[in-house]
Order: structure tokens, then C-alpha cells, then sequence
């Protein structure tokens, strides 16, 4: 929810404003690994109408007692940078999470009429989860793929972010259809071929022997991963992957050109 308000508030200079979610999504806390991974899908964009309820069903969910609109709301405030704090606490965002300031009296009257109220809604509920989660999700249930994000998301020297480390994987997986089962064994020559159009460094050229060594053996969906670098890939970055599946045609699998072909029309 903290993400979706500097979206709401700053716009285009949302980013201006992460740093202190940043500090507790890294820092010393309950999240799990997948949880801080799903987190920083909100640094790039906002948050459909969806999203928008999703994420706010979700913290209705928690919200069993008056004080867990306290938790809830003081904590969402304490991630956003002072400036945006005060414009925060009045904003739409935040209905249902608005307590009295005023008063011991006005308080617990509150208190009162909001256990009364909550007791009235049904406790039998689904919680659907925000649509870019679920395509995460998705990505995750690809084989390799959670291993892969493992081993190359926020890793020094990249620090790769959630989205490059995507791309990353889902090159690797590319690439590994494309190459014929007999040129297994020359996964570094197929990388220095691709490095050199698409301009990468040697770290990325090792990643890359990485995963092509470890996703030789599957079969993936040219469809989805076509569909996938369509939508998480660069322009130029897809360029150089037509590029270079033009370039080796004669020598790449059959799969290489339906993946050029897909990846340019949306997958259909």
C-alpha cells in the first residue's frame, strides 16, 4: 500500500520517495524471500484498480481488532517520506483505516462502534491477489525458473532488479530451446555470439552459461516466453535477440524463428 501511494501522489516521482520502504523490504524483518520479491513488482508501475483492491482486501483481512487499524495505518504512514505523510493520511487509499485524534472519550466510541460494525461482515471471504502478482507467480511455476531468481535477483555485481532478473532468466530459457542438443557443450560460444550483438558484459555471459546449462534438458513454452519478453524486455534488447536469431538461423533449432516471430507479434 505504501508503493501504491507515492504512485498516487508523486507520479512519475514515486521513485523519488522509496527509500525507506527500500530500507525495510532489505532490512531485518518477517518478510519471506518471495514476499520481498512480489514487493518491489510495484516500483515498476502503478497499481491497476485491482491491484488497488486487492492489496486493500488483503489488510481488511487483518484488521480483527481497533488496534489493528492503528498497526495497519501507522505503519503505512511511517513508510512514506514526510512530505507525503500528511497528504497520505487523508487520502482515498485510506478509507476504513481513519481513527479519532481527538480525545479519550471520542476514541473509544470508535472503538466500540467499529468492533460493532466489523462483527457484521462474514469472515468467509476470497482474496484474490493483485494481477501482477499472479503473473509472478506464474513465472515462478516454470521449472528452474525459482532457483533461477534465487541465485540472480539482487546478486553482486548486477543487483539485478525484479524485472532484469526476468529477462535474464527467460533469455536463458531462450536460448537454450534455440541451440541444438548436439552443441550443448558450446553454450560459451552461443553466449559470446549473443554478447557481442547485445552488447553484455562477462558477468552476463556467465549467468547466461549458467541457466542454459541447467534448462537444456526442458522444454518450455516458445509461446509464453515470447510473450514474456515482449512484455518485460527492452525494445533494444529484443532487437538483438531477432537479430541474433537471424543471424545463426541455419544453425539454431527450428524453435528460434517461431520465438522471433512470436515475440514481434505478441505471442499470437
Amino acid at each position: 500500500m505504501a508503493y501504491c501511494m507515492t504512485w498516487e501522489l508523486a507520479g512519475s516521482r514515486a521513485r523519488n520517495h522509496w527509500g525507506v520502504i527500500r530500507s525495510f523490504v532489505s532490512g531485518e524483518n518477517h518478510l519471506d524471500e518471495r514476499q520481498r520479491w512480489t514487493l518491489e513488482l510495484y516500483e515498476e508501475g502503478p497499481p491497476s484498480a485491482q491491484e488497488e483492491r486487492s492489496i486493500r482486501s488483503r489488510i481488511d483481512a487483518y484488521l480483527v481488532q481497533p488496534r489493528d487499524v492503528l498497526y495497519f495505518r501507522t505503519g503505512i504512514l511511517n513508510l512514506l517520506p514526510d512530505v507525503l505523510r500528511e497528504a497520505a493520511g487523508v487520502h482515498s487509499f485510506m478509507h476504513g483505516l481513519t481513527i479519532p485524534v481527538n480525545g479519550y472519550g471520542k476514541l473509544k466510541s470508535w472503538g466500540v462502534s467499529w468492533s460493532l460494525g466489523r462483527s457484521k461482515v462474514s469472515q468467509v471471504r476470497t482474496l484474490s491477489l493483485a494481477e501482477r502478482e499472479e503473473e509472478f507467480n506464474r513465472f515462478l511455476e516454470l521449472p528452474y525458473f525459482v532457483e533461477s531468481f534465487r541465485r540472480f535477483w539482487q546478486v553482486a555485481p548486477k543487483m539485478r532488479s525484479n524485472r532484469r532478473t526476468r529477462v535474464l532468466i527467460c533469455i536463458g530459457a531462450a536460448m537454450s530451446q534455440m541451440i541444438r542438443v548436439e552443441d550443448s557443450v558450446g553454450f560459451e560460444l552461443w553466449t559470446h555470439r549473443l554478447a557481442t550483438i547485445s552488447h553484455y558484459g562477462s558477468q552476463t555471459k556467465q549467468d547466461l552459461c549458467r541457466l542454459m546449462d541447467v534448462m537444456n534438458g526442458v522444454s518450455y513454452d516458445v509461446q509464453e516466453l515470447a510473450y514474456r519478453l515482449l512484455v518485460d524486455a527492452r525494445v533494444i534488447d529484443q532487437q538483438n535477440l531477432e537479430r541474433f536469431i537471424k543471424l545463426y538461423s541455419d544453425e539454431l533449432s527450428k524453435l528460434a524463428p517461431e520465438l522471433a516471430s512470436r515475440m514481434r507479434f505478441g505471442g499470437e
